[in-house]
């Protein structure tokens, strides 16, 4: 199953990544008061990426998108 397109985690990719990415890319011009709900919207996309992966099978790709988000999660709290 690994080489077939789940279509489950397709979608699990679309949502998440839809939310992580646009975070992401515009981290520099989110303005402080607006910091913690997108930081909770990129943690829920990276979560529900990895769940994609995991769907898929994928299980060491799910792992460090877990990985990331603890990663993350420690930098945002450690930043001011």
């Amino acid at each position: 199953m690994l080489g077939l397109v789940h279509p489950v985690s397709t979608l699990l990719f679309l949502v998440g990544y839809g939310l992580v990415l646009p975070i992401a890319v515009r981290r520099t011009r989110i303005p402080e008061k607006y910091l913690p709900p997108a930081f909770a919207g990129h943690q829920l996309g990276l979560f529900v990426a990895a769940c994609g992966w995991l769907v898929s099978g994928r299980l060491w790709i799910a792992a460090a998108h877990v990985g990331w988000a603890v990663v993350a999660r420690i930098w945002f709290q450690n930043r001011g």
